[in-house]
């Protein structure tokens, strides 16, 4: 693997596991609390990063980086607009149905990643 993508791999691994025991740290009862009923709580939180990045890694096994190499990216307005909804941090975000966690989800399945 290159030597930057590895970088930033290790750097983003550590991240995911400074959140995830960050929710770790939390009560019992707050780990699974709903800030909004339509909002997910912070256990999902980590249950759904998991799924979405389940989603990018079925994509790139579809799709081997060796077999896009030389495609030219073509962001759509969905990407624009996701993008824009998420700099803003007072409009909710909508996601993909297979990124959201089942109702019974633990931080232990979210940390499993998927």
């Amino acid at each position: 693997m290159n030597t930057e993508i590895k970088r930033r791999f290790e750097s983003l691994e550590q991240r995911r596991k400074a959140l995830t025991e960050r929710v770790r740290a939390l009560l019992p009862e707050k780990q699974v609390a709903h800030p909004d009923p339509k909002a997910f709580s912070p256990v999902e939180v980590i249950k759904h990063f998991a799924l979405a990045e389940n989603g990018n890694l079925q994509f790139l096994r579809n799709n081997p980086p060796a077999s896009l190499q030389g495609q030219k990216t073509h962001l759509r307005f969905v990407y624009h607009k996701v993008l824009s909804q998420m700099n803003g941090a007072s409009k909710r975000v909508g996601t993909m149905p297979y990124m959201v966690p089942d109702s019974k989800v633990t931080l232990d399945d979210g940390d499993r990643r998927g």
